[in-house]
């Protein structure tokens, strides 16, 4: 909220806000568009990644990875490579959103590991998905907020704390409960 002028104590004002709660069929129905904000959660380094539905959209992403200027993101491919091989039959960022949570939870081999091995040569969140498949909440995030982007797939890591415990009416929150989550736009 913005005012032309501070507010002076006592006086009121009225705020309506809309908190949708959509269904996962309406998500899966809405159609891959994006407000211009939604830009920043599709760009890797300097290489902003075509929209999801795009046409083109695939020899575009190989001609970015391609790219001299794009250096930084060549050990990143294999993350391009799979997450299209996994979503090439989806039809909506929703579904395809799914189907890479569901590989990284149950279908990809992957295990929640507190203390993963160290990377080789690759980046961290390469090992993560290529070699090791080991990590903790960063790498399963990070990981999949990447490969999201270079579906066209607005996506970001948030981070913070799970609830804690409630007891004689106190919340207690310690660092046990520190967490990294991935957030995906849906129009």
């Amino acid at each position: 909220m913005l005012s032309e002028r501070p507010l002076r104590r006592g006086e009121t004002y009225t705020v309506w806000s809309n908190a949708p709660r959509p269904t996962p069929r309406e998500l899966a129905a809405a159609p891959a568009r994006y407000p211009p904000a939604a830009e920043r959660y599709v760009h890797l380094e300097a290489a902003l990644f075509p929209w999801f539905g795009a046409a083109g959209r695939v020899a575009q992403v190989d001609r970015i990875f391609r790219q001299d200027r794009n250096l930084a993101l060549r050990p990143y491919q294999p993350l391009w490579e799979e997450a299209r091989r996994l979503t090439a039959r989806t039809r909506s960022p929703y579904e395809a959103t799914l189907v890479l949570e569901r590989w990284f939870r149950t279908r990809g081999g992957f295990r929640y590991e507190e203390h993963p091995p160290p990377s080789a040569s690759n980046p961290p969140l390469v090992d993560f998905v290529e070699v090791t498949r080991a990590g903790y909440c960063q790498h399963y995030a990070g990981a999949m907020a990447l490969m999201l982007r270079t579906l066209g797939i607005p996506a970001r890591v948030a981070v913070g704390f799970t609830a804690g415990t409630w007891k004689a009416g106190v919340w207690t929150v310690t660092d046990q409960q520190a967490h990294a989550w991935v957030e995906a736009w849906f129009a």
